[in-house]
């Protein structure tokens, strides 16, 4: 497996880390209709926290495993920083470890 690619693994599990150490890892599961979101991040029925944890990671995790090309772009860290505004300091890791994830995948693509 290229280098980037296991470092860009490393980062999800830096970033499932996070999660639980935020107490927004959740043991619970999407519905179908959570899924199924077109909305950008699945906004209009989860929160940016369950997204990342059930659509993105698991995601990135299958594209590398089955050697598919990963995104030419992606910007997480936007929209972490956007819905933890109020609370910057508190999220600061979690979005530097998704700045690190975005650029790696993109370097990637």
């Amino acid at each position: 497996m290229e280098p980037r690619k296991i470092f860009i693994l490393n980062k999800l599990a830096e970033l499932e880390k996070e999660l639980k150490n935020l107490e927004l890892w959740s043991s619970s599961t999407l519905t179908e209709e959570q899924k199924n979101s077109s909305a950008p991040f699945g906004c209009d029925l989860m929160d940016f926290h369950e997204w990342l944890q059930h659509i993105l990671i698991p995601k990135l995790r299958l594209m590398i495993q089955e050697n598919q090309s990963l995104p030419a772009t992606m910007d997480t860290a936007s929209m972490a920083e956007y819905v933890y505004r109020s609370d910057a300091l508190k999220y600061q890791r979690l979005i530097v470890i998704l700045k690190t994830l975005d650029r790696s995948v993109k370097s990637c693509g």
